[in-house]
């Protein structure tokens, strides 16, 4: 069992996977990393099932002492990455050695961030997911966020020096930081709403609030104005639902929001573009355009395909380490 520790924790420093799928009719949040596209692609990175888990943290990253030789990748928003001091790069299979730390200079753009080990992350399974939900304490390391002189165990390692120097870019599988804009599909309960007010939020800005959490990214603008009352019967919500309150102030639900809810929602934010949502900080300015549905299907089959193209791939050869009187012997087989 190989270990590292955290030095210092980092701010909102979890164990996430690709969250708890096809729970939500029992009242569970998905929960899950928030950047879905940059925990995958920092789990291929490195050689691991794309749903394997990981850590992610919010705006200050941590620091970690390795106790033992391991691959690593780094994803997400740039905090300009050290290893001993020295920068090492994002996007890229880093190998590291027993007494190596592990820091961050400090952020450059982004919000969140994602390591990815290889081998898997010793963490509490509920509801067949790793994830961590700390409203309710479950999943991850015990149900918490990760604090200074915690200790994860790696499971199942094993280091492919193949992939040392392995790079894997978010524009390989279509994803574009460059957008200005963020992609909403209107509902119908759009109609509730002041036609004015509606077409204000596509024509306007808006700035991220520093009371956005893993639940919600609450939103400061333009006033949307209910024709009636902001609330409603109770209805089924997920990640990317555009709900408005009461004052008029959008929120956007992020994975670890409620599985039902009472304020009127205005649209949906496009699966396409929501590791760009992730990644907006408080003090950021988002600005929406209406998203066209056959092209936001189009773009989100071909990126998912990539996806599991990438990964299969990945997995036609599988390593195995082997010891036979006291020798051992590194072994791959390939599927034909």
């Amino acid at each position: 069992m190989k270990k590292i520790i955290f030095l210092k924790s980092g701010m909102f420093t979890t164990i996430q996977d690709l969250g708890r799928k096809n729970c939500q009719k029992h009242g569970i949040p998905l929960c899950g990393a928030v950047d879905e596209d940059n925990a995958k692609i920092a789990n291929l990175i490195i050689g691991n099932k794309m749903n394997a888990p990981l850590i992610e943290f919010t705006y200050t990253p941590p620091e970690i002492l390795f106790e033992n030789d391991l691959l690593i990748s780094i994803t997400g928003g740039n905090f300009k990455p050290l290893l001993n001091g020295i920068p090492v790069n994002n996007y890229e299979c880093t190998l590291v050695k027993k007494g190596d730390i592990l820091s961050f200079a400090g952020l450059v753009e982004g919000f969140r961030g994602y390591i990815g080990i290889n081998g898997e992350i010793k963490a509490e399974e509920v509801f067949n997911s790793k994830s961590t939900y700390t409203k309710n304490s479950f999943g991850g390391y015990y149900g918490n966020c990760l604090k200074n002189g915690d200790v994860l165990e790696i499971e199942n390692n094993f280091i492919n020096e193949n992939l040392i120097g392995n790079k894997l870019t978010p524009e390989f599988f279509g994803i574009n930081y460059n957008r200005k804009k963020i992609r909403v599909f209107l509902t119908f309960e759009h109609k509730d709403f002041e036609i004015s007010t509606v077409n204000s939020f596509f024509n306007s800005e808006y700035i991220v609030s520093n009371l956005s959490d893993r639940m919600g990214l609450r939103l400061t603008g333009n006033q949307i104005i209910h024709k009636d009352k902001a609330d409603i019967i109770s209805s089924p919500v997920f990640p990317g639902v555009v709900q408005v309150p009461k004052d008029g102030q959008p929120i956007i639900l992020l994975n670890d929001c409620q599985v039902t809810g009472g304020y009127t929602r205005l649209g949906v934010v496009s699966k396409i573009d929501f590791s760009l949502l992730s990644q907006k900080k408080p003090g950021d300015i988002i600005s929406f355009e209406i998203a066209d549905f056959k092209e936001m299907s189009f773009l989100l089959k071909e990126k998912e395909r990539k996806f599991l193209n990438y990964e299969k791939q990945l997995f036609k050869t599988r390593f195995f380490k082997v010891t036979i009187k006291n020798k051992t012997y590194n072994i791959s087989i390939e599927e034909k």
